[in-house]
Parts: C-alpha cells; sequence; structure tokens
C-alpha cells in the first residue's frame, strides 16, 4: 500500500463549467456554490429513509439554490389491500405527514423542496422516469425499508434504479444523521469516465474544510474469475494490469492520481493498493481512513476494468454502512 498526501488551492472554475476529461485538465470544486442541482429523494418511513434524508439536508446547499423533489411511491402488491386503499385515498386528498415534515426541514434549512405522492403497480420504474422528467442531478434513496406498509419501494428498487438511471445515485445503508463538520470523501477511480465523474460529483457536493481520499487497486487478471486475458494492445491501456505490465500500470496509475491530486481544491490524498480484492480493499480504506462517504464508477471502461468495476460498485453498496455515490453515465 502506497499513501500520498497533497494540498493545493487553484482557482475555481465558472459555474456550469464541469470537464470530462478529467485525466488532462484540473479538477476544481466550488464549496456549496456555484450551478443549482435538483435531488430526487425517494422516501418512506422507514429508518433508511430517514437517513438518507438527513443526507441530502447535508450535501444540498441553499446557497446553490438547489431544489429537491420528495417523490413517495408504493406499489399496491407490495401493501395489503386495506393500507393500499388508506394511501391511496391520502395521496388524493393530501400529504403523508411525514412528507411534510421533510418538507418543512428543508424549507427550515433554505432549500426549495417539493412533493409527489404516488400509487403505482411498479415503484422502479416511477423513480427512473421521475428522475428524467424533473432533470435530477442525483437520486438518493435508502437501501431497503422494514416491512407491511413501510417497506413501500426502497429495499426492491434501489438496485434496478442503479443499474437504469441516467444520473448517479446515492445509496444510503446506515442509520442516523452525518456527523456535524468536515466530510471525508472516499472515491475509488480506475481512469473510466465513470469513475471520474463519480469523482466530480463529489467535488461539486463537498463543502468547506472537506477532504477527499483517492484509490485504485492493482489486480492481477487471474484473481478475477472468467476475464480473459485482454489482447497485448489492449493491456496497456488497462489501469488494472496483469503480472506482465504490472510495473507499467503501477507507474501510469501513480502517475494518474497524482495528476488528479494536485489538481483538486480540498486537501486530498491518494493511496494504491496493490494485490488484493478491490471490493475488500474499497471497504478497508474506508473504515481504516473513517471516511463519511464512499463516490464510485458503476462500470469500468472495457475488458478487465468493465468486468471489475461493475461487481466491484455492487458488493460496495450492499455491504458499506455509509453513503455510497454511484456513477453509471
Amino acid at each position: 500500500t502506497h499513501t500520498h498526501t497533497h494540498t493545493r488551492i487553484v482557482p475555481r472554475e465558472r459555474e456550469g463549467e464541469r470537464k470530462k476529461e478529467m485525466s488532462t485538465t484540473s479538477t476544481t470544486a466550488s464549496s456549496k456554490t456555484g450551478e443549482a442541482q435538483i435531488w430526487l429523494l425517494c422516501v418512506d418511513t422507514s429508518e433508511e429513509s430517514d437517513s438518507a434524508f438527513a443526507h441530502v439536508q447535508r450535501l444540498a446547499s441553499s446557497a446553490r439554490g438547489d431544489r429537491v423533489l420528495l417523490l413517495f411511491v408504493c406499489s399496491s402488491a407490495d401493501v395489503p389491500l386495506h393500507e393500499f386503499s388508506l394511501l391511496a385515498a391520502e395521496a388524493d386528498v393530501g400529504t403523508p405527514k411525514f412528507m411534510a415534515e421533510y418538507q418543512r426541514r428543508l424549507q427550515d434549512s433554505g432549500l426549495h423542496a417539493e412533493i409527489n405522492v404516488r400509487v403505482e403497480d411498479d415503484p422502479r420504474d416511477v423513480i427512473v422516469k421521475a428522475a428524467d422528467a424533473c432533470h435530477a442531478d442525483f437520486i438518493v434513496m435508502g437501501s431497503r425499508g422494514r416491512g407491511g406498509l413501510a417497506r413501500m419501494l426502497l429495499g426492491s428498487t434501489s438496485t434496478y434504479v442503479l443499474n437504469h438511471s441516467t444520473c448517479p445515485t446515492i445509496i444510503v445503508r446506515s442509520h442516523g444523521e452525518p456527523k456535524e463538520g468536515p466530510l471525508r470523501w472516499l472515491v475509488a477511480l480506475d481512469g473510466s469516465e465513470e469513475s471520474e465523474n463519480a469523482l466530480q460529483c463529489a467535488l461539486r457536493l463537498a463543502g468547506e474544510g472537506d477532504e477527499f481520499v483517492l484509490t485504485c487497486t492493482m489486480v492481477h487478471q487471474s484473481q478475477i474469475p472468467g476475464v480473459q486475458t485482454p489482447a497485448p494492445q489492449d493491456a496497456e491501456d488497462l489501469v488494472f494490469g496483469d503480472s506482465g505490465a504490472k510495473m507499467h500500470n503501477r507507474e501510469h496509475t501513480t502517475a494518474y492520481l497524482k495528476r488528479l491530486t494536485e489538481s483538486i481544491v480540498f486537501k486530498c490524498s491518494f493511496v494504491v493498493r496493490d494485490g488484493g480484492d478491490p471490493r475488500d480493499e474499497i471497504l478497508s480504506l474506508a473504515k481504516e481512513r473513517e471516511v463519511d462517504i464512499v463516490a464510485m464508477g458503476g462500470r469500468g471502461r472495457s475488458g478487465l476494468t468493465r468486468a471489475l468495476l461493475g461487481s466491484t460498485s455492487d458488493y460496495v453498496v450492499r455491504n458499506a454502512h455509509l453513503p455510497v455515490l454511484i456513477s453509471r453515465i
């Protein structure tokens, strides 16, 4: 394991400018200012939903003019007939009390909040379409509900939303509210557009005093069942390499992470892990560094990285007891 720390202040980019090729351009952040973000917050009456709400309240910025759409969807298949009838009636005549409370607390924080109550047979598709309709920048949801009426949507739909949404999704499994003070972000990178976009999203949400840890895990192809050795012309394009290209890829990866670290406005360090299972390495590093949120891509570029990163993000979402931001763009 190799750890490097670097802190640098660089000029901040103008509002609305987002860089896609982070390997060749500076990466900056606006510390809760800049272009307003639209949040789609999927809620029910579970503890996971309460925690998801608390994290949106923490990450959204009134100074940016952020908007939060509170979406409550339940399926008749998940709710007993008499409860479904009551809920349908409630959706027709008024706002559920817990949503009104969410809205009040968001508005007290200076955020614009809207409520949307839906009774549908397929909540999964409703969420994805709602995100597209409101041009959401982020979807936020808990990973599971509790059961009965409160089960609603969260557990059964988070995987579907992750795989079908066109915007980054934050999944919250932890209970309780985020800590006070600056946050520490762990960003897992592999050189793919998805992982770099996850870093860009994290930087847009970061606040004053936040800290970043960038990481990449080197792996041998033999560690990954079912993955064939790439053709020689593909090997040099991989951040994760086999033993034959290991030295080249370590140098490439270190230079890549160093370049990103030096261009970030916040305090930032990077860690190169070697030879372990990337899924466990990410979770282990998150625990070691006591991070508050993990950001990563949903899949890699091609060949080995695509096979590896897709399963890695799913595993991290299922096993991390802290919020995970996933970008699959």
